[in-house]
């Protein structure tokens, strides 16, 4: 195993104290994570003040929602409106107080960072910042923003502003971790860029047996290998060949297609989907949270995607959940990227090129017929999930980082 994830992955402790003041959380995604990340915060800090959506979900004892505008996915101008409307939202309240704790700010939306740079020098809150993705590379890389247009060269001067003045910087990966230590190249100190994964609930989230699985019994899948992927389908999830490969395994019923969520690029794969009569492929809408260990569980194979040009900006979270259900993974990324490094690493699927169509058909098939070399990838998966991705490893992790850094 490559000893920088071990590291990275592995060390853990935890921090136990609490404050007086509490902790302000800011993520506009909401979600089963933010709750859960709220949730081990209130341990520490005894009160959180979650500034996020209003899902309509619970929310553990000493967790106060400050209902704030949700995130709204639709186009580039939608999501923009978005987060300028948090912004601003969060940023009356958060300015307005004083003597007030720390704030704990996940870059989404990704001008968050901003308002704790903003809350330390006007009312002296120490902040820790949490990079789940990164702006303004996301643009430059799928948006056909210009490297160097005017947006570009200020929302990097503000990024490199807050993440310098930041006194704890905190991402989902090594190289997004390297991507935010250029911005700490230049004159100034930084606080160390860490790395902790987003985690799974591997309580929750498990093998579910298929003939126990309500949802492979309602879509029809019990006598199938489930090939699955589940999630957002945006820019960086580039789903392109997913028609393709389908296509090329239509006559082998064994194998069968589920593709569940939303996003801008679903449009697409569905209308492909219907010009092919793929009658191996399920489409479907995002499925209700409670239905999610049954759905994950659904999958012999699961399916996560990280385009091209994604590497050092995105590492899809649900590489972890799909492990943890004991799925075996089919990555598409490129060779190298997080995503392959974690599939070869811990030896728990298989990774092709994007664009390869024939390499994704050619795992499906081998898997589809090779189910010792299936069943050693799922257990493989569900191990380590367990082992290194689980709520209790990556969450004493993130509090031992954030309390060291912010009640120093």
């Amino acid at each position: 195993m490559d000893n920088r994830l071990f590291v990275v992955y592995r060390r853990s402790s935890l921090v136990g104290m609490k404050t007086s003041k509490g902790i302000s959380l800011l993520n506009q995604a909401g979600g089963l994570l933010s709750r859960e990340l709220a949730a081990a915060l209130a341990e520490n800090w005894g009160q959180v003040y979650f500034f996020g959506p209003d899902d309509g979900a619970g929310y553990a004892n000493g967790v106060t929602l400050i209902k704030m505008p949700s995130y709204r996915r639709a186009s580039f101008f939608s999501r923009l409106g978005s987060w300028l409307s948090y912004l601003f939202k969060a940023g009356v309240r958060i300015l307005r107080e004083r003597g007030q704790g720390p704030l704990c700010i996940v870059t989404n939306p990704p001008i968050a960072p901003v308002l704790g740079y903003l809350a330390k020098k006007l009312r002296k809150r120490p902040y820790a910042l949490l990079f789940y993705d990164m702006y303004p590379e996301t643009l430059i890389r799928f948006a056909g923003v210009r490297p160097n247009s005017m947006l570009v060269r200020l929302w990097r001067a503000m990024n490199a502003v807050c993440i310098r003045n930041a006194d704890a910087v905190v991402t989902i990966s090594p190289q997004l971790a390297d991507t935010l230590r250029a911005y700490c190249s230049g004159p100034g100190a930084c606080a160390p860029v860490e790395v902790v994964p987003t985690w799974v609930d591997t309580n929750l989230i498990h093998p579910v047996a298929k003939h126990e699985n309500q949802f492979v019994h309602k879509h029809r899948q019990l006598d199938k290998l489930t090939v699955l992927y589940a999630g957002n389908m945006g820019a960086v999830h580039d789903l392109s060949m997913l028609p393709d490969i389908a296509e090329q395994l239509r006559d082998e019923s064994e194998v069968g297609f589920m593709i569940v969520g939303d996003g801008f690029g679903k449009k697409a794969i569905a209308d492909r989907v219907a010009r092919l009569g793929l009658t191996n492929v399920t489409l479907l809408p995002f499925q209700d949270e409670k239905d999610l260990p049954f759905l994950l569980a659904a999958a012999d194979i699961s399916l996560v995607a990280l385009a091209q040009g994604s590497e050092g900006i995105s590492m899809p979270s649900k590489t972890y959940y799909a492990m943890a259900a004991g799925s075996a993974l089919l990555g598409i990324s490129s060779a190298g990227s997080d995503l392959a490094e974690v599939i070869r690493n811990f030896e728990c699927g298989i990774n092709v090129e994007p664009g390869d169509v024939d390499a994704a058909v050619q795992a499906i098939r081998s898997l589809s017929s090779d189910r010792r070399a299936l069943n050693r990838y799922r257990n493989q998966a569900r191990r380590s999930a367990e082992q290194y991705f689980g709520r209790e490893v990556c969450a004493r992790r993130m509090l031992d980082i954030i309390g060291r850094s912010l009640n120093r």
